[in-house]
């Protein structure tokens, strides 16, 4: 064997074994970077059915091929919810100049006023806050499966009954394609922060 011929297996075993300890690190930096950004299983959530602002019945699994962010509000309220809409409606902007919005998430709002909050109102509603029907319903059922629904997500809600103005628990839920909670927002929303969970569920997927 020629010293030119045991250079060059010299010279391809070194390359080898270099691509191999690049592949392996890079796949335990890639798991270390999944396994801290992951965000955790809080709950299952609970699968409605309710009707969108067309009067469809909709169901949560309906879209399990998307990641959801599910909120509960109502359209004649004077404080925080047109706070939460405004947030998603910028954030609904942001995923649809990402390609995200309406492809791989959906947002979900639930009235808490179905007395009040009829299709005809959520309708319009929606279309007042500029929320893209595509990949935004504004969903609605009647009292005994809203209170229901209610429970089962653990929104608390009270009545004025003199002013009719509704006092109820601020939260925003983040919902994976296997219908799991997996993060729970406030009324401060970090429109940053919910994207980046966003994007960390989505490369589960």
């Amino acid at each position: 064997m020629t010293s030119f011929t045991q250079f060059l297996r010299k010279q391809w075993f070194t390359f080898i074994a270099s691509l191999l300890i690049v592949s392996v690190i890079g796949c335990i930096a890639y798991l270390l970077y999944m396994g801290y950004h992951r965000l955790p299983v809080i709950d299952h959530a609970y699968n409605f059915s309710l009707r969108n602002e067309d009067g469809k019945p909709v169901q949560l699994k309906d879209s399990d091929d998307k990641v959801r962010l599910l909120t509960f509000i109502y359209t004649s309220c004077p404080t925080v919810c047109p706070t939460i809409t405004h947030d998603m409606t910028v954030l609904q902007n942001d995923l649809k100049q990402k390609g995200l919005f309406a492809k791989d998430v959906q947002f979900i709002s639930i009235t808490i006023d179905p007395q009040r909050d009829t299709g005809q109102v959520l309708k319009a509603y929606a279309k007042q806050v500029g929320a893209d029907p595509k990949g935004w319903e504004f969903l609605y059922g009647d009292l005994g499966t809203t209170q229901s629904v209610l429970q089962k997500y653990s929104v608390f809600i009270e009545t004025d009954n003199q002013s009719g103005i509704i006092t109820h628990s601020v939260k925003t839920f983040l919902i994976d394609k296997n219908r799991n909670i997996r993060k729970v927002y406030g009324l401060e929303m970090n429109l940053q922060d919910i994207e980046k969970d966003i994007q960390s569920v989505l490369r589960e997927s």
